[in-house]
């Protein structure tokens, strides 16, 4: 997958027979070289005749008479989840229960245990890693599935597809959630032609949900109800566009959403009001090619959006009380597309990347926010400045997602994945790479930190989960800028 942004541009439905890959096991795969006339054995490289510690060398019979290539597989995982037969394009971790949930291009979500089967120490780096079992599926989307998450409950599992349905699945036995008779299907709905994404509250069972047709919903859901229902808080229309991305802030009283026609929307959750908004019109905000991601600091009074070229915007919220009003939007209506714009304010253009921007961060911790692009760099910003503290280059293909960690003591450190096959760990006090975990055969599309280990979703139809442990640290820093 090597187009930017999150939302597949190929579905597997697009392919052809003869499009799709093929695989063989690794029983079926030769351990030897074969050279040729075009590459004597005394003409490969050191690095190519022997693989580094850790790693499987494994060559792969190709389709001309006696022809092989050798690949350098690196596996620093400790457990992988393969139950996938299309890429992976989103996973989300449970806040409460030790699962995992991730959804792919066979059209299907899967939930599955978040701790490894069997422990690193028991299993030596380099060998075959410990498979995690399926707790539950949720096969019934028709569509690829793009976008999963749990409620801060940890009680709801939501996952979104491609056409536009919405699943709920429910824990109905919190005292057995590794259980497969523990999970059930309660609720799904419809609304729309293709969700883009989708977020979870960060306190309440309610999520949000962006479309391709530029609409956004808000739904909560009502687990008094017999099985649990869903009920519509919010249906806005003022996005001309595809909406891109969303997240909730201040506590989730508010909703930013950005779009293809490169607008910022701020909502009011509960009443509709649009307590900010910002267009191409003003030409201070004007991005061109759209907005693709977008963030919020954790006090809630300042969002970012990042765009096509590179360029972000960062906007300061109207603080209590100095909104200028808007009419509430209500269920699916609209709400007001100029209200609160006179409070909110652009403070400032970042400008120092030269492509897409996938993923922004903001320190929970830190004044400190990170930007992640197709150009392959991060970008550390000073969020109270709002200059360049630092330019973090290593990664060799497009950034996907930047993360920070949550804890004080980790609040240095930044984890990123990348097309480039990657998970890497940053210190970004000194821009030094920390670790370099390895094992995907295609790009990282996505991942989540649980404690001390990383769970990735890949390109390769595979989720892996790595600890910190299981990489020796990386000794030389690959550093750009102060």
């Amino acid at each position: 997958m090597g187009s930017p942004h999150h939302t597949p541009a190929v579905g597997p439905d697009d392919l052809n027979d003869d499009d799709q890959p093929t695989f063989i096991s690794n029983n079926d795969a030769l351990e030897e070289i074969i050279p040729d006339d075009d590459q004597p054995m005394d003409d490969i490289s050191d690095d190519e005749a022997a693989a580094e510690p850790g790693s499987s060398s494994t060559a792969y019979r190709g389709e001309g008479a006696g022809e092989s290539i050798e690949i350098d597989l690196v596996n620093d995982s400790v457990a992988h989840f393969d139950a996938h037969t299309d890429s992976i394009y989103s996973i989300a971790l449970n806040p409460r229960i030790p699962v995992v949930a991730t959804g792919g291009g066979d059209d299907v979500a899967y939930i599955w245990p978040s701790t490894p089967a069997t422990t690193q120490s028991s299993t030596p780096r380099g060998q075959e890693r410990a498979g995690q079992s399926s707790i539950f599926k949720v096969d019934e989307h028709g569509e690829s599935v793009t976008a999963v998450a749990f409620t801060a409950s940890g009680e709801f599992l939501i996952s979104g597809s491609m056409n536009g349905k919405v699943q709920v699945t429910r824990c109905i036995n919190a005292s057995e959630p590794l259980a497969a008779t523990s999970w059930k299907k309660i609720a799904e709905v419809q609304e729309v032609d293709e969700i883009s994404w989708l977020v979870a509250h960060p306190s309440a069972d309610v999520f949000a949900l962006g479309a391709a047709d530029g609409s956004v919903w808000v739904y909560s859901i009502d687990a008094a109800a017999v099985g649990a229902e869903l009920v519509i808080k919010q249906a806005l229309y003022n996005h001309t566009a595809g909406c891109t991305a969303g997240v909730f802030a201040k506590d989730g009283t508010l909703l930013a959403t950005v779009s293809e026609d490169s607008r910022l929307f701020v909502h009011n959750v509960e009443t509709g009001e649009v307590v900010a908004s910002f267009g191409p019109e003003d030409a201070r905000f004007n991005v061109d090619g759209g907005l693709y991601a977008v963030a919020a600091n954790p006090a809630g009074t300042v969002i970012v959006a990042g765009g096509a070229t590179g360029e972000c915007k960062v906007v300061a919220l109207p603080t209590a009380g100095t909104a200028t009003g808007g009419r509430s939007a209500g269920a699916r209506g609209r709400g007001s597309a100029t209200a609160g714009t006179q409070s909110a304010q652009i403070l400032a253009t970042l400008s120092t990347q030269s492509e897409s921007i996938e993923s922004l961060a903001f320190s929970p911790t830190l004044p400190l926010l990170a930007s992640a692009s197709v150009d392959k760099t991060i970008v550390l910003y000073d969020t109270q400045r709002w200059t360049v503290r630092r330019t973090i280059t290593g990664h060799e293909d497009s950034v996907v997602k930047v993360q920070f960690g949550a804890g004080q003591q980790d609040g240095w450190m930044l984890t990123s994945c990348s097309m480039d096959r990657t998970v890497r760990r940053w210190d970004c006090r000194t821009g030094e790479e920390k670790f370099k975990w390895q094992g995907h055969a295609d790009g990282v599309l996505g991942f989540v930190i649980d404690g001390p280990r990383v769970i990735t979703a890949g390109d390769d139809n595979v989720a892996l989960i790595f600890e910190e442990t299981a990489s020796a640290p990386v000794v030389a820093s690959s550093t750009g800028g102060p």
